[in-house]
């Protein structure tokens, strides 16, 4: 865990030692002192300052070097300029020493006032500084916790961006200690030691390049529901269930849920929609005639997961286009767009296509597949694959980017590096940073396992959310030769993310589309809203109801009796009644919750 030492320098160490003026005029480097608790001669830090001529933060690489008994600062000439100067006005620097001898931090804090320490004893006179030669005359190593703690804190007060005061707080709530410590046991062991370190380095770095992309939502209730009253706004989600309750059954069952509800609305029945879709996945799934092997056994749960994101984003298309009231904004549980170069006819997976009719009910014909996606793989028989999942589902995001009602896709954890890797690749092409420092960490992301939502979770502050970010879900290079055309093909999302506690970690939200006409700032603050209705919930409760009224619990699901079941199957496969057969397979689809059970919001 981190280590903390704090040396203070008064402007007469800079001024009156020659050995000190001569390192800094002849030697360009930056002395300070003779004494660095757990930091070592060569020892490679960060040195993070509050810029005295801009006021923003820097963050950047230096080296420590200890020149006879003295310990020197190796800066970029730019930053060592700007010290020097800065040195000569100031009264008293503050040098604090956070980290581990493997990886130290340093931040500079310049006390211009010289009312630092008077402050800090008016506040507790009982800390008697004189005793520890403070303020300094010259050089004070600080190394009783009974001075160190108090002007810590003080400092921490004067300047929260400068010392990380969102991470360090965010870092220490039980609720996120306990998967922290649950991740870096992953970790190798001396590694363990190194994480936090490195993730307030990070985020110190990130939060600096990013902070003109970083915006601030006010929390106004009022405001907020005065700019949705009246308006409709819907939450989708999708459940599995099984259909029999026979031993190692798979659920085979999905059902999709709409909750819209309109704020301002006084009568309650017409203050929330409820509507809900059973599917069973044999009658979305089963074109098996695609599939180029005689004997393949399909992956079970890769059907379920094909299925379910098929049915999601179709389900809110079918939503928007039928409905006579329309929704300002539809949000779904998990992501806007699934990585689906995989899910195809070929091994391991074995996915049949898309079934004829079921494409049919819901307006996709081959046609219209056709005009839309460019380059369809031909199957074994030589016939266009228009129906395989991955076509299908490259239609759906298609025509999910086109809509002109907002959809956005709410993931509330994902062990996921997404957001940074595409912030990063932004800051370079926007020349904020060279490649180098992208590269740089990049590597420490990587060997430190840090995902998006710690990171982020350090980054920002209650109520502030990312500027939706441009993101590539799906990648060529993923899928097999013949769908690659076809994967180039789908549309990029563009994701945030947005912190609605200081406690909890942020969530990504992803938008099917960012333009001018696009109320990002409205839904963000919307999100952030509805996800503090709920005391310690942290997530948006519109979410939290449709996905309780979608799921189903597995001791529902096995309510129906197995030989019942096994027998009303069989009397209807005797029967030879297609129809019949499929009505039944929809009816033993559903659970008793559809009747007697109902959410409330």
């Amino acid at each position: 865990m981190d280590q903390r030492f704090l040396v203070a320098i008064s402007r007469a160490y800079y001024v009156d030692e020659p050995t000190v003026g001569k390192l800094l005029n002849q030697k360009k480097l930056f002395p300070i002192g003779g004494y660095l608790g757990f930091v070592a001669d060569k020892a490679e830090l960060t040195v993070k300052l509050r810029n005295p001529l801009t006021g923003n933060i820097l963050a950047e690489s230096a080296s420590v070097h200890l020149n006879k008994d003295t310990f020197c600062l190796k800066l970029k000439p730019q930053t060592f300029i700007m010290l020097s100067e800065e040195l000569i006005k100031t009264s008293t620097t503050l040098l604090v020493f956070e980290g581990s001898a493997e990886s130290p931090r340093m931040v500079l804090y310049f006390d211009r006032t010289g009312k630092l320490f008077d402050d800090l004893q008016s506040n507790d006179p009982t800390l008697r500084l004189e005793a520890y030669g403070l303020p300094p005359s010259k050089i004070t190593p600080i190394e009783s916790p009974l001075i160190a703690g108090p002007l810590y804190t003080h400092l921490c007060k004067l300047d929260q961006d400068l010392f990380s005061v969102r991470a360090q707080q965010f870092l220490r709530n039980p609720h996120i200690l306990t998967y922290l410590f649950s991740h870096v046991m992953s970790l190798k062991s001396k590694d363990h030691i190194n994480y936090i370190s490195n993730l307030r380095i990070i985020s110190d770095h990130l939060r600096e390049f990013l902070r003109p992309r970083i915006r601030k939502i006010e929390r106004n209730h009022s405001q907020l529901w005065g700019k949705y009253y009246g308006e409709n706004i819907s939450f989708l989600d999708g459940g599995m269930s099984r259909i029999v309750s026979l031993p190692g059954t798979e659920p085979m069952g999905i059902r999709v849920g709409i909750y819209t509800v309109k704020p301002g609305e006084t009568d309650l029945e017409k203050r929330e929609k409820w509507e809900l879709s059973s599917y069973v996945i044999g009658d979305v799934l089963n074109d098996s005639s695609i599939i180029n092997t005689q004997f393949y056994n399909t992956d079970t749960k890769r059907l379920q997961e094909t299925a379910r994101y098929i049915l999601e984003p179709l389900t809110a298309l079918k939503y928007i286009r039928e409905t006579t009231e329309k929704s300002c904004v539809i949000f779904l549980h998990g992501p806007l767009q699934n990585a689906f170069e995989t899910y195809d006819e070929l091994d391991p997976y074995f996915i049949p296509g898309v079934d004829y009719g079921y494409l049919a009910d819901n307006g996709i014909t081959e046609d219209e597949i056709e005009k839309t996606i460019q380059h369809l793989p031909k199957d074994h028989r030589g016939q266009l694959i228009w129906n395989g999942c991955i076509a299908v589902y490259a239609y759906i995001m298609k025509k999910v980017s086109e809509s002109n009602i907002p959809m956005v896709g709410v993931v509330e954890r994902a062990r996921s590096t997404a957001v940074t890797s595409a912030s990063l690749g932004l800051l370079v092409h926007e020349n904020i940073i060279p490649d180098s420092t992208r590269r740089e960490l990049t590597s420490r992301i990587k060997k430190y396992e840090i995902d998006d939502e710690f990171l982020f979770g350090c980054i920002l502050e209650e109520g502030e959310y990312l500027e939706p970010i441009h993101i590539t879900k799906n990648v060529k290079r993923r899928a097999h030769d013949n769908w690659q055309p076809v994967i180039e093909q789908f549309p990029s999302v563009y994701c945030t993310m947005l912190k609605s506690s200081p406690n909890n970690f942020p969530y990504r939200v992803e938008f099917n589309r960012v333009d001018a006409s696009t109320p990002v700032h409205d839904i963000a603050s919307l999100l952030y809203h509805t996800s503090l209705l709920l005391p310690n919930y942290a997530f948006p409760v519109g979410i939290d109801i449709v996905d309780k009224y979608a799921k189903i619990p597995d001791w529902l699901s096995k309510g129906i009796s197995a030989r019942l079941t096994a027998s009303i199957l069989s009397k209807v496969l005797q029967t030879g009644n297609d129809r019949l057969l499929c009505q039944v397979r929809q009816l033993l689809a559903r659970s008793p919750r559809d009747f007697f059970f109902r959410p409330k919001a």
